[in-house]
This record gives C-alpha cells, structure tokens and sequence, in this order.
C-alpha cells in the first residue's frame, strides 16, 4: 500500500509523464505505413502472376512478398502492443484523477488492477506498476 500512496502524493508529476507517454504513443501511428505495404504487396502480387505466367524464376518476388507480409505483422503487432499500453496508461491516470486521499487499509482489487509485480530484495522491495512506473520500498 505504501508504493501506492508514494504514487498518489506524486499524481501531479506522473500524470504529466502519462500524458507524454499517451501523445507520444497516439502520434507514433504507423497506419500509413501499412498502407504503403499494402500498396507494395499488391504490386508485387501482380508482378508475380505475371512472371508465373510467362514461367519464368519467380523466387525473389516471392520473397519480397513474404519480406512485406512480415514487416506489416510486426507493425501490427507493436501498434496493438502500444494500444495496450496506452489504455493501462489511461487507467492509471484515472485512477490518479479519482484519488486524492491517502489508501490506510489493503485493497485487493485495487492492488491487482494496478500492480505488474512485486520483486522482493534483502534491503527492499521493488512495485512494478502495471503502468511500468517502478518505485522501490525500503524494509
């Protein structure tokens, strides 16, 4: 609960770094990108029949193919990541908007809906924040 209370007393500081953090995920947007790979595989797909047709080698623009599939998979699988990342931000920072009092008892639910994960040292505790904010505690 102290991890918790040391991040409410500090809301006003990390509410600035969450909003960084959500603009700066909200204008890393890659859809144009994805549009320009599909534009390219369409390409490429087009070449290929033609190239298959005239049954010549048409190795490399399958590879170019497979080379453009697997950069637009890995584009979506950041941006999903980032959405994720950023609706975890947003919860924190509701949370932070919401909370003005100190927390006295144990909240399970609260605990679980913020906390990644607890990493427990011989002179310490370290709270990993769902939010990535770490903030260690002294025994």
């Amino acid at each position: 609960m102290e991890a918790i209370n040391q991040l409410i007393s500090e809301s006003s500081e990390l509410k600035e770094i969450i909003k960084e953090n959500i603009e700066k995920a909200i204008t890393g947007d890659e859809s144009s990108r994805i549009e320009e790979i599909d534009k390219e595989m369409m390409k490429v797909q087009e070449e290929l029949l033609k190239v298959a047709n005239a049954k010549k080698d048409y190795t490399d623009l399958a590879d170019k193919g497979e080379e453009l599939r697997n950069e637009k998979e890995k584009i979506l699988l950041n941006m999903a990541e980032e959405k994720n990342e950023q609706s975890r931000l947003k919860e924190l920072e509701e949370f932070l908007d919401n909370q003005e009092l100190e927390i006295e008892s144990y909240d399970e639910e609260l605990v679980r809906k913020l906390v990644e994960k607890i990493v427990v040292y011989d002179e310490m505790l370290k709270v990993i924040f769902k939010s990535g904010i770490e903030i260690l505690i002294d025994k």
